[in-house]
């Protein structure tokens, strides 16, 4: 009996320790509830503590709009002006002075403002056909920089589908159609290129003459004209927007597709194949592009535009066919109808997170019910751009954080060395006194970003995408427990993986990437829409059907066609299907030669292929050593035969060749 009872505790204990361990080993991690107890005073108090004790501290334009929220006023008179450079010459278009602006070159403009105050700056510009990477410039205020997004200005690239009529590759598959710069001149108001507000940069003018310089940082080349400074705009809220629009509702349901979008400012927005009956169009063997990606779509700024034809003017409900896999976290889109955001509830409307795979129908909405827009008859747009401003302030803070532990850490470095002293009893008050309150402030700043972040996470505080938050925070508060021994802390701080540092890095980008995936628009009244997911009875079809094609299609085996350029590619089939697409969409209509590429999942089949006559026309993805093995089979083509084989060869380093060297003489 007793044997038993030694037993049972021994377990018990062991038990104890297992979890114990666990718990140390997991980061033991408590998490933050916000209970209101972190005061306005404290965060502005721990704000000030960090600004004054790190060099060259950041100023942001949310640190500036914050300071000078109060002292915007509406309303102002636009104000428009020329540039002054001597070389600018006048535009055969427009007739206006237009300047061509190469790296480092300034466009200089005088302006006469009537009355002092907040503007926004738009620039007439036109961007070269040929360019490809995106334009940022400098802007400068009467030589005066503000706050430091005024470094770092986009100049938007706008691109359009050079067909709404896909191609299909040699397996019935859509493919992307390319990419095109939309020529002409454009006016845009002035972002920088995070977009960390869903309005314009603000700039101070004051009453009287007033200059701006806008420098081109980047090699890209475009033509810059007038420039104009506008008010900023009030936006209204939903009752006050529905109140100027007295017309009735409209009983007709009009679908827009998510890849006939207009335009966009970004290349890297896509369209999709997504294999799903959810969405539409779908075919359960041939892959159709029906939905914009998240994964391309999630960078703040990142906006669609789209065309819609309404034949009744009036007031329409907004429905989105979406997903957000986000998780446990929303990702935020403003609307914009006609240009402009209709009303204040639209600016950065939250969609929230859907399971995996599933889609979902979000009617914009508020509290009181179902938002109605309203719409000419005839052409009209809807914009739909991603935002982050609702989350600045909290990203603000994280940075601040990062910022200042990194000065902090070079601070620590430099009194203890290169190797810490571990076996040392620090007092380490003794040399930087303002220590617990670098870490007060730290856990201060920390918890107020998981107050503001936690309002839009169903779960709270407790939610995943704000957890390394949460980590950060526990870590900080066992230091903090032990801060005159901080030297031996320093890895847990700034040390690499599983650092405060790399939690609080990581945070930035999750908590700022906004993917959302989109497969249709809808205007409607009352009309009944489709649910968003298939059925049990669909979805088991579409799988069937999917099934029984994977045992007829030739997809990427390895097969040798005539006519035909056979390339073998030692990679994943994901890699292969994007190649082949490559070669359908571009190669093949251009040469007139078809492209067959094929996986190929053992290189050492090419040698077995050789024997049996049935090598193909190319092989990549190969080691380095085989082509050496292919060439003394006599399995491989000597390049040098071809006469302008030279001339591309003379384009690489030569030690490059030296694998492929057979027989030198």
């Amino acid at each position: 009996m007793m044997g038993k009872i030694k037993r049972g505790i021994t377990w018990s204990i062991a038990v104890i320790i297992v979890i114990i361990v666990v718990a140390w080993f997991s980061g033991g991690t408590s998490i933050y509830v916000p209970d209101g107890s972190i005061t306005s005073t404290e965060i502005n108090t721990s704000t000030e503590t960090l600004n004054e004790s790190i060099n060259n501290a950041r100023y942001t334009y949310v640190d500036y709009l914050s300071d000078h929220q109060n002292s915007i006023d509406y309303g102002l008179n636009s104000i428009e002006a020329d540039l002054t450079n001597l070389d600018a010459i006048s535009d055969d278009e427009t007739g206006q002075l237009a300047l061509q602006m190469t790296k480092d070159e300034v466009a200089h403009y005088e302006i006469n403002v009537l009355s002092s105050g907040y503007y926004h700056i738009a620039v007439d510009y036109k961007i070269a056909s040929a360019t490809l990477n995106q334009i940022t410039v400098a802007v400068r205020v009467n030589s005066e920089i503000y706050y430091d997004e005024m470094n770092t200005i986009e100049i938007p690239i706008i691109w359009e589908d050079e067909s709404k009529v896909y191609q299909t590759d040699r397996y019935g598959d859509e493919v992307l159609p390319n990419q095109v710069i939309v020529d002409g001149w454009h006016q845009v108001s002035l972002y920088n290129n995070t977009y960390v507000s869903v309005e314009p940069l603000l700039f101070y003018f004051e009453a009287g003459m007033n200059t701006v310089s806008i420098i081109n940082t980047t090699s890209s080349i475009f033509t810059i004209s007038n420039i104009t400074l506008h008010s900023p705009v009030e936006t209204v809220d939903y009752e006050t927007y529905k109140s100027l629009h007295n017309e009735s509702p409209v009983k007709d349901l009009i679908t827009i597709k998510a890849t006939n979008y207009t335009v966009k400012n970004s290349s890297y927005v896509q369209a999709f194949a997504e294999s799903n009956p959810s969405v539409a169009p779908f075919d359960p063997i041939y892959k159709k592009l029906n939905i914009i990606a998240g994964n391309t779509w999630q960078l703040s700024g990142q906006s669609v535009t789209y065309e819609v034809e309404v034949p009744t003017a009036g007031m329409y409900k907004l429905a989105l066919r979406y997903a957000n896999y986000k998780y446990d976290f929303p990702v935020f889109r403003s609307i914009r109808i006609n240009g402009e955001v209709p009303f204040s509830e639209v600016a950065s409307y939250a969609f929230p997170q859907t399971p995996n795979s599933s889609w979902a129908v979000e009617t914009l909405h508020g509290e009181s019910g179902d938002f109605y827009f309203y719409f000419d008859q005839g052409i009209n747009t809807i914009t739909l751009r991603a935002e982050t401003e609702p989350l600045q302030q909290g990203l603000r803070k994280i940075q601040m954080v990062i910022d200042h532990i990194n000065t902090f850490s070079l601070e620590i470095r430099q009194i203890t060395g290169k190797d810490i002293d571990k076996n040392r009893t620090w007092k380490f008050t003794n040399f930087i006194p303002e220590t617990p309150q670098y870490l007060e402030s730290y856990i201060t700043l920390l918890k107020s970003v998981i107050t503001d972040l936690s309002i839009y996470a169903p779960n709270g505080a407790a939610s995943s995408t704000i957890s390394s938050i949460q980590k950060a925070l526990s870590r900080l508060e066992n230091i903090y427990e032990d801060y005159d021994r901080i030297p031996l802390y320093l890895d847990d701080l700034v040390g690499g993986t599983g650092s405060i540092n790399q939690f609080l890095g990581d945070s930035l980008q999750t908590i700022s990437n906004q993917p959302l995936y989109l497969n249709e628009i809808h205007l409607y009244h009352d009309e009944t829409l489709k649910k968003p997911n298939a059925s049990f009875f669909e979805s088991f079809w579409a799988m069937t059907q999917s099934f029984f094609a994977s045992f007829t299609t030739n997809k990427y085996s390895l097969t040798k066609e005539a006519d035909v350029v056979d390339v073998w590619v030692n990679r994943p089939i994901t890699y292969v299907d994007m190649m082949q697409k490559m070669a359908d969409q571009t190669f093949t209509p251009e040469t007139g030669i078809k492209v067959k590429i094929s996986v190929m999942p053992d290189p050492n089949k090419l040698i077995m292929a050789s024997a049996a006559d049935q090598q193909p026309d190319v092989a990549l993805g190969l080691a380095s050593y085989m082509p050496y093995d292919l060439a003394i089979r006599g399995a491989a083509y000597e390049l040098t035969k071809f006469p302008d084989y030279w001339e591309y060869a003379s384009q690489f380093a030569p030690g490059a060749f030296v694998p492929y060297i057979l027989n030198d003489k």
